[in-house]
């Protein structure tokens, strides 16, 4: 189905009684596609609270968090677009599915982009130039079989990225300029990167379902394999070269590592790798560490077992992460969102009964 126009905008425009104003908007391209403001250079978005979630928007000079939808607690997911003034939000319809909704940063209301109907999409990840959102849409008799499809923010219109019905997706990462788009397709077992320009794939094979987390120079890209070791199945990283389309291995390459390695996010300015570890052997408690991407300067984020942490995300200007913290041993407990300062390795607070958060680009 055909996602609406933007009705606030051309409202706005109309308003001015300038036709020439009207035909300016219209030729340029949608939300996406504009640079990033600057009167809002430091705020995370994040959904809450953890049962009825909506969006909102917290910005880091101390003003109190602002809500952006009011949907009666059917928001699902989020994504910042290339803009820096929307967000695309998954939220639940009452036909059983899900739609993806256009936000405003502004609490002008939130707008449809794209009516799924019965159909579930979901996942959606925008490109860093402002032209695309992936996202997922799954048929209500085969949730299991999600499709990858693109909306253009050029046209509005949304359409699915693969004709082939046996192409599936999980999840998508974008490489920095927007030329590349990777995602796992369960039905192939591995991650398909497509070159936008070209239509042309290459297939990586991995056996966790990540479409994994690009370097800064488009050169790399993380992939996640689970492989058995000293009795237990651990999950470790590598690095996939699209040069010379050879893999490295980054996270566990000591015999005696056990240890499940999470999906790392490479920092904007490409110095460091963020990740997630739980070592098996001694506590489960899930500890967020950076790295170099040449394996050297392991430091630790988190050191508190009583957290299990994920969710992280790095800062547009790579100083900061923001991520989840959940209290284990409660059937009661609600997550946190906590920022962390690379500069002073001081955690602070961000929100609690909050999650999934993400940072303005």
């Amino acid at each position: 189905m055909k996602p609406r126009a933007i009705i606030f905008v051309l409202a706005l425009l109309a308003g001015l009684g300038l036709t020439l104003a009207i035909f300016t908007w219209l030729s340029r391209p949608k939300p996406g596609n504009e640079p990033p403001i600057s009167t809002q250079p430091d705020a995370v978005a994040y959904l809450s609270p953890l049962d009825g979630s909506e969006a909102w928007l917290q910005a880091l000079d101390g003003s109190p968090a602002r809500q952006l939808t009011a949907t009666g607690g059917r928001v699902a997911g989020l994504e910042a677009l290339a803009d820096g003034r929307h967000l695309a939000a998954v939220v639940e319809n009452d036909q059983g599915g899900s739609d993806l909704l256009l936000v405003p940063l502004d609490g002008s209301g939130a707008v449809p982009l794209v009516e799924c109907g019965e159909d579930t999409c979901a996942a959606p990840a925008a490109d860093p130039v402002g032209r695309w959102l992936a996202f997922t849409r799954a048929a209500p008799d085969a949730p299991e079989r999600p499709a990858p499809w693109l909306l253009d923010f050029t046209t509005s219109q949304a359409a699915p990225l693969e004709l082939d019905a046996l192409i599936h997706a999980l999840n998508f990462s974008w490489s920095p300029d927007g030329s590349r788009l990777a995602f796992y397709d369960p039905t192939s077992g591995g991650v398909r990167v497509r070159d936008m320009d070209t239509g042309r794939e290459r297939m990586i094979e991995a056996n966790v379902p990540q479409a994994g987390s690009w370097s800064a120079d488009g050169r790399y890209l993380t992939v996640n394999n689970e492989e058995g070791e000293a009795g237990f199945a651990v999950m470790k990283v590598y690095l996939f070269d699209m040069q010379n389309g050879k893999s490295s291995l980054l996270l566990g390459e000591q015999p005696d590592d056990a240890s499940d390695y999470s999906v790392p996010r490479w920092s904007p300015d490409g110095q460091w790798l963020a990740f997630a570890q739980v070592r098996l052997v001694r506590n489960p408690a899930r500890q967020v560490w950076i790295i170099r991407p040449d394996g050297t300067g392991a430091r630790a984020v988190t050191d508190n077992l009583a957290y299990a942490h994920g969710g992280y995300r790095w800062s547009p200007d790579s100083t900061r992460l923001v991520y989840q913290r959940y209290a284990l041993g409660g059937s009661e407990n609600v997550p946190d969102v906590m920022l962390w300062d690379l500069r002073t390795g001081q955690e602070t607070l961000l929100a609690e009964n909050a999650y999934a958060p993400i940072w303005l680009p």
